[in-house]
């Protein structure tokens, strides 16, 4: 299970973000990988850092967003992320 933020809010923060990325904290490694490589298997390209590239259990997705990306893919992306995590 991946406990991480509410993907609603992720629209939010990335809008509200001052650089070309957002983190989105997953916590385990292998979490991480398995929503990146699911979010690939939907077409999304976000890649999961982990240790040593962060600290031990805060690995994270990088979600990049240019200004070519579309209100419309934004959406899309925090949908897919909805679906693929469970919160408590």
């Amino acid at each position: 299970m991946v406990k991480t933020h509410h993907a609603g809010s992720l629209r939010r923060a990335i809008e509200g973000a001052p650089r070309g990325f957002f983190p989105w904290i997953v916590g385990d490694d292998q979490a991480a990988l398995d929503l990146a490589a699911a979010l690939k298997s939907e077409g999304f390209l976000v890649p999961a850092s982990r240790y040593p590239t962060v600290a031990k259990g805060s690995a994270r997705l990088r979600i990049t967003v240019r200004a070519s990306h579309t209100e419309d893919q934004i959406r899309a992306l925090c949908e897919a992320i909805r679906k693929m995590t469970k919160h408590e």
